[in-house]
């Protein structure tokens, strides 16, 4: 499987890159949609991820080798469906061009062709054989002649031998090169295949529709409440508390309120008010943090304590600003 990474100011232009390149059976794995850089010249783009398969494409550009460079031109901008026609024209072409020129091979399946005969199949008769060679005179030796009758006999002995050793030799043990078959190996690519069934079954399974994955997402938050998962991250809140307040929205409300969004901020904000509480010695201890985001009240709140000290506690407040930006309370 090859994939690959295509970006373009528009989604058509993204589109065409991937048509172009990796053919019209290309699948579309994700499309992103990058914002606009800072400065005058800055914009957006789109990326798309695209895969397809190393044989397909193969096929791809030899549909593409048989054209010259004016039809290949052609044939880029035309649509999907008419580039994939020509592809597979062009396909079963060479197929029964290939078909024509190959040589014709036998019917016979190589595991059924047996192993041939060997030759010591005629050993049985060496007997009668060998019997048939001795002349008349050689039966009717004398003790003087006792050391040829005795070769022949160990002759005859070794070749016997040698007959019923090739007898109890099964046919796999005398092919020369062959090797036992392991059946865990055999399992193992099985299970593999199931494996990679299972994940395409899986892929083809997801709606065409489909980009990427919604915020929240790996959390386990639905789509519905996605929205507000990214609202609180947005506004300054990390995503493991942004996670818990949406989850905490999720089993309190009923489903069918999630898109509702008037419902959901009145329950964050009673959550909110029940959770959070209110400090009664606002002014105990040297050292007060505010925290929050852009424009939320922190200046504000700070210039109310100071103001509240000045007029109610008669105190000399000094307000001092470390920033380059003027306070803007």
């Amino acid at each position: 499987m090859l994939v690959k990474k295509f970006e373009a100011s528009t989604i058509q232009d993204a589109l065409a890159l991937v048509k172009n390149n990796l053919g019209p059976d290309a699948i579309i794995l994700s499309a992103k949609e990058h914002k606009p850089k800072f400065g005058i010249g800055g914009s957006g783009s789109i990326e798309i991820t695209a895969a397809i398969s190393e044989g397909k494409l193969k096929v791809k550009e030899f549909a593409e080798s048989k054209l010259s460079q004016a039809a290949r031109e052609v044939f880029k901008n035309a649509p999907v469906q008419k580039q994939r026609d020509f592809i597979d024209k062009t396909l079963r072409s060479a197929q029964q061009e290939f078909a024509r020129k190959s040589v014709q091979f036998t019917q016979q399946r190589y595991v059924d062709i047996q192993d041939e005969e060997p030759v010591v199949q005629d050993f049985p008769n060496i007997n009668e054989q060998l019997d048939n060679q001795m002349t008349y005179e050689e039966r009717g030796v004398n003790k003087a002649e006792e050391p040829r009758l005795s070769a022949n006999n160990r002759i005859k002995s070794a070749v016997q031998e040698a007959w019923r050793a090739v007898q109890k030799t099964s046919p796999s043990e005398v092919r020369v090169g062959a090797k036992p078959v392991d059946n865990d190996t055999i399992e193992s690519l099985k299970n593999e295949i199931k494996m990679l069934k299972q994940i395409i079954n899986n892929f083809n399974n997801v709606p065409q529709n489909f980009i990427s994955l919604h915020p929240g997402a790996v959390e386990g938050i639905p789509y519905e409440l996605s929205y507000l998962y990214e609202h609180l991250k947005s506004n300054g809140i990390n995503s493991k508390n942004s996670t818990e307040l949406v989850q905490k929205v999720k089993s309190s409300l009923d489903p069918s309120l999630y898109k509702k969004k008037p419902y959901v901020n009145a329950y964050l904000a009673k959550y909110f008010l029940s959770y959070l509480k209110v400090c009664e010695e606002r002014y105990e201890g040297k050292n007060h943090l505010f925290l929050g985001p852009h424009s939320q009240g922190k200046t504000s709140s700070l210039i109310k304590f100071a103001s509240e000290l000045v007029i109610k506690s008669k105190q000399k407040i000094a307000v001092v600003s470390l920033d380059t930006k003027k306070i803007g309370a």
